[in-house]
């Protein structure tokens, strides 16, 4: 069997697609809802098994990534909100 995985992330769900970015080049495949495993949400970050040429096959949430991203964005947000509030300050 030639099928591989790779991570990608949910950019948007439009009309009855899931649009991913897929690997450094950020590739977009449409994925018909049919294959997705409940609901995806944008920003939500999945595992997706490609074919031999290049087609998901199927996803899975990555519940794991989801909250290490979730949690590096919140802390990035944090410390220029911090950095911010340290620049206005008499």
């Amino acid at each position: 069997m030639d099928d591989h995985k790779v991570k990608a992330v949910v950019d948007r769900i439009e009309d009855r697609y899931v649009v991913l970015l897929m690997g450094e080049e950020e590739k977009e495949p449409h994925v018909p809802l049919e294959q997705v495993p409940g609901e995806l949400q944008e920003g939500e970050w999945v595992i997706a098994t490609l074919s031999a040429q290049q087609e998901v096959i199927s996803l899975k949430t990555d519940k794991e990534e989801t909250e290490k991203i979730g949690t590096r964005i919140q802390e990035k947000a944090k410390h220029l909100k911090q950095r911010m509030a340290s620049r206005f300050k008499k």
